[in-house]
Order: structure tokens, then sequence, then C-alpha cells
């Protein structure tokens, strides 16, 4: 556990405050928003494992478990479907728990080592409720970093319904302005 988190602590040690609010800092595994997903997987990997199972088709996913990330279990990255550069647009981790307290001790400790470089940031912290697309309940405790940007660094715990396939996480992620907006306004419409 320790060691996680000092992974997680090392990648966001490279951030001045002075560039802090700029969302191109922020490091995941190795890739930001901003950088191309042909730095860490081929174009036959990208196209293979994409999906746009949104209703607008504008944004595509690729999601891994990839043998090669340190601190994460898994990730996804969103790029627009037409951009044959796979400029990442939105990078979100997950570590898994069994345990929903070890991930609220994560969590805090993740939000307060990304403070330390966003003290005059805007933050929220959210407990919501989701039912998604489904019947089941599930409960989100996120944790946010609004930027001037208005990209967002989220830091969360999510609790799903014992009936879902899905298992509860600690996520981390970094999202630009655009793909929020498009997430909010059009992604299921």
């Amino acid at each position: 556990m320790k060691n996680l988190l000092k992974i997680i602590i090392i990648s966001f040690c490279f951030i001045t405050p002075s560039l802090a609010d700029d969302i191109r800092d922020f490091q995941i595994e190795g890739i930001s928003v901003g950088d191309s997903l042909l730095k860490m997987y081929t174009e036959a990997q990208i196209k293979g494992w994409s999906k746009k199972d949104y209703k607008s088709k504008k944004y595509s996913r690729f999601n891994m478990k990839d043998n090669r990330l340190e601190t994460y279990d898994e990730i996804q990255f969103h790029y627009l479907t037409n951009d044959k550069n796979y400029t990442v647009q939105s990078i979100t981790a997950g570590i898994f728990f069994e345990d929903l307290s070890e991930c609220f001790k994560k969590q805090f400790n993740v939000f307060d080592d990304i403070k330390k470089f966003l003290s005059d940031t805007k933050t929220d912290f959210i407990e919501k409720i989701d039912g998604g697309r489904t019947d089941k309940q599930s409960n989100v405790y996120r944790m946010t970093f609004n930027l001037e940007s208005a990209a967002i660094i989220e830091v969360a715990c999510v609790d799903w319904d014992d009936g879902m396939e899905w298992e509860d996480h600690l996520r981390v992620a970094v999202n630009d302005e655009k793909f929020l907006q498009w997430i909010q306004e059009e992604a299921y419409e």
C-alpha cells in the first residue's frame, strides 16, 4: 500500500505550482491529456480495444488492463474518433478494492497529495447515488479539483451495488474541458 502511494506521489512531484493549472502537466502512468496514445500503444491495439458505444460518436474510448501499468489495475482513455493521432482528451485510471474503507483511505491520501500542488484551486466533495443506465444504485464519493481552464481532476471511490458486474474502485481522472462538456451534453443524447 505504501509503495502504491509513493508512486502516485512521485507522479505529481514534477508539477510546479505555477504550471499546475495546465491539465497537460498531470500524468497518469506516464501519459497526459494532449499526448498521443501511439506513445504507449500501437494503432492496431488502439483500434482493437476502442469502443464507440456512446450515442454521440464524436469520442471513442480505449480501455486497457495492461501488465505494464505500475500503479493502476486498469486505464481508460478518450480521444476524438476521427483523430488519426489518437490525442488523449481524458484519462481515467482505477485501482480495485474489496474493502471500501481502504478505498477511502487511498482517496484522501491522493487528494491531499494533489492539493499540495493545487492549494489555490477550488475543490468539491460530492456524494452521488448513481443509477446510471441500470435499475441498480451505486454510490460515487467524488473529490474534484476544478481548474481555471474548466478542466477537472477527480479522485473518487465508486461503490457499485452488490448486483452489479463491476468492482468497487478508486478512480483518478484527468479530463479536459471540451471532453467534459461533450460527456455532459452530447454523449448520451
